[in-house]
C-alpha cells in the first residue's frame, strides 16, 4: 500500500457560521457609520459657515445665527429663568395648601407613643426623650452601674493595688 495525503478542505470549512467573522464585520460597520456621522457634522459646519460668510463668523459680527457660543449662552439664561419661574409656582402652591397634619394632634401622638415606650421599656427611655425634657444623663461607669456602686468598686480595686 503506498502512503498518500489527504489534500481535501476539512468538511468544517465548507460551514458557514465559521468562515464567516460576525464580530469583526459588526465592529467595521460600527467604525464605518461613526465615520460617516462625523463627516455629516462637518460637513453641516462647513455649509453654516458657507452660508453665513466665513470673514464675519471668525472676525466681526456676533448675532445668534453665527455664534453658537452665545446662543448656548442665552439658551442657559432661557433655562434658569423658566426654573426660575417654575420654583415661585411651586412655592405659591405649597403656601396657599392647608396642613394635612395638625401639630396638636401630631404632639398628642407624640406623647401617647413615649407613654406607651415607657411601659413598654425595661429600663427608662434615654434614646427617644420627649420634647423639651432633656435625656437622662448616663452614669459615668461604662458598664451602667449607679455612682455609688461605682465608686465603691474604683476605691476597691485602688486597695488591691497598694
Amino acid at each position: 500500500m503506498k502512503a498518500s495525503i489527504d489534500m481535501t478542505p476539512p468538511k468544517s470549512s465548507q460551514l458557514k457560521h465559521i468562515n464567516l467573522n460576525r464580530k469583526k464585520k459588526e465592529m467595521e460597520f460600527q467604525r464605518y457609520s461613526e465615520i460617516e456621522r462625523e463627516n455629516y457634522r462637518l460637513l453641516d459646519k462647513m455649509s453654516k459657515i458657507m452660508v453665513r460668510n466665513a470673514a464675519e463668523s471668525v472676525f466681526g459680527v456676533h448675532s445668534n445665527l453665527n455664534c453658537p457660543a452665545l446662543d448656548g449662552e442665552k439658551a442657559r439664561e432661557r433655562k434658569t429663568r423658566m426654573v426660575l419661574e417654575q420654583n415661585q409656582v411651586l412655592l405659591r402652591r405649597i403656601l396657599q395648601t392647608k396642613p394635612y397634619y395638625s401639630s396638636d394632634e401630631w404632639s398628642k401622638h407624640s406623647l401617647k407613643t413615649h407613654g406607651i415606650m415607657q411601659h413598654m421599656c425595661r429600663y427608662p427611655n434615654h434614646v427617644f426623650p420627649i420634647n423639651g425634657q432633656q435625656p437622662a444623663k448616663r452614669p459615668d461607669s461604662s458598664l451602667g452601674l449607679s455612682d455609688s456602686v461605682a465608686s465603691e468598686r474604683s476605691s476597691a480595686s485602688r486597695k488591691k493595688r497598694l
